[in-house]
């Protein structure tokens, strides 16, 4: 369905080239601390908000595998810079690597090192990270469930990179979504008439008032005028029920926790030992079998951007996995390049600020199977994917790859797109692929 890399072009060039209360459960070692004097240091944290990072390049890039880097203004209220946003993943703690590439051998020696040595996630860090998201999300729940049962809510899920075994260099992020369960005979999704450039973007309006008066619905009260859900009213409360959750909790939980603003992500700042790891909680909501989350629409901060302020983007994440489970059955290679690339987006941020690596992620979801994927030509389909970057970002278009209507480089400036595609011109013309493979380029 989505647009893969160019073919007319693509081979010659690929020839000339060849990658603070805290969640142990069970641990009562916070109580001695005193309550009064811990509840005002909790208060203390949540008072003090992340601020936003934000690339001057792009408004705005699809990428819900990263939530929160693709936030426009903040439900909250606080002050955020419009439409401008983070899409590279969070700057590691070392500034560069010491990994160098060793230009006598071949490129796809170079890229199985990097690989490696660079992209691969240590497995026991893995699995302390995993434990430690596992716990908060299911205390959570069970707080939610204990303490708010009129709003009935799902099992939290996991999505994003992590969830799909997609996360590169540190397990250090993770995403779960709060689904509120929805009765299809009160609410429906809708494209509204008046809003032009939806971009994925839908609204869930209440139905059958005269059937079922408002109060028939637990999540009435966060309607508006037009009975038409509110995300921003949804995350409000779903931040004071997460703030009660530190607060209450804090007799069991010593893992050292803040809770930031971050877009439409509430997020959690967790310290475990000498390990951090942020988890991002975005409410949803799932009518007929399609999901939504509460993501702001680019355009909302803009002039006129009032008509988007209610919007819920569209999710493929359940989907995406799906695809990507099967999509190196075998002895593929999509999923190592895909990470390869990411790596590389991560260790030089200020080349391509303006790309996520979603982008990356819908090029190759869209490239033929024709295809040879195999592990052994790892270097060739490298090649070609960067290349096809280089076209995408030429042609100021690359469409999504479930719904080919919305353009993920739509938002991003014509002149940054034009910088990141020159670079990628002289390492193509040059079919010097293993200069990407240097931090800092």
């Amino acid at each position: 369905m989505a647009s893969g890399g160019r073919k007319d072009n693509k081979k010659n060039e690929s020839d000339s080239g060849l990658k603070t209360a805290g969640i142990v459960l069970g641990a009562t070692a916070a109580t001695a601390i005193g309550v009064g004097l811990l509840s005002w240091g909790m208060k203390k944290l949540f008072s003090e908000e992340r601020e936003p990072e934000t690339s001057h390049s792009s408004d705005y890039a699809w990428d819900e595998s990263k939530l929160r880097e693709s936030a426009v203004g903040d439900y909250s209220g606080s002050a955020m810079s419009t439409g401008l946003l983070k899409t590279v993943e969070n700057s590691p703690q070392d500034e560069g690597i010491t990994f160098q590439p060793d230009e006598s051998k071949p490129l796809a020696d170079n890229l199985e090192k990097y690989f490696k040595e660079v992209v691969t996630i240590n497995e026991d860090d893995r699995r302390s990270a995993k434990e430690v998201v596992e716990k908060i999300k299911n205390a959570a729940r069970k707080f939610f469930k204990d303490n708010f049962p009129s709003k009935p809510l799902g099992d939290f899920q996991h999505k994003g990179s992590s969830y799909e075994g997609l996360k590169v260099i540190s397990p250090n992020e993770y995403d779960i979504t709060m689904p509120l369960k929805m009765k299809s005979h009160l609410w429906e999704i809708v494209e509204p008439d008046h809003v032009q450039n939806l971009d994925g973007f839908r609204m869930v309006k209440r139905i059958n008032l005269k059937q079922f008066p408002l109060g028939s619905s637990p999540w009435d009260e966060y309607l508006t005028a037009n009975e038409i859900l509110s995300p921003a009213k949804v995350y409000q409360q779903f931040q004071s029920y997460l703030d009660k959750f530190l607060l209450r909790c804090s007799d069991v939980l010593i893992y050292t926790i803040r809770r930031s603003k971050t877009g439409p992500a509430i997020t959690l700042n967790v310290s475990y030992g000498e390990q951090k790891l942020d988890i991002d909680l975005v409410p949803e909501v799932e009518i007929n079998h399609i999901p939504l989350v509460a993501k702001q629409h680019p355009m909302v901060k803009r002039e006129g951007g009032e008509q988007y302020a209610h919007l819920w983007a569209r999710s493929y994440s359940l989907k995406e996995k799906e695809l990507f489970k099967t999509i190196d059955v075998g002895d593929g290679c999509r999923r190592k390049c895909l990470k390869i690339i990411k790596a590389i987006f991560y260790y030089n941020r200020s080349q391509f600020k303006i790309l996520s690596s979603y982008h990356v992620k819908t090029i190759i979801m869209g490239m033929s199977e024709d295809e040879d994927w195999r592990q052994r030509c790892l270097a060739e389909r490298f090649i070609d994917v960067i290349i096809s970057l280089r076209d995408h970002l030429d042609d100021g278009d690359l469409p999504h790859h479930f719904d080919p209507s919305v353009n993920l480089l739509k938002y991003i400036k014509q002149d940054a797109k034009y910088n990141v595609k020159c670079f990628l011109n002289k390492v193509i013309n040059r079919g010097n692929y293993i200069e990407l493979l240097k931090s800092n380029l």
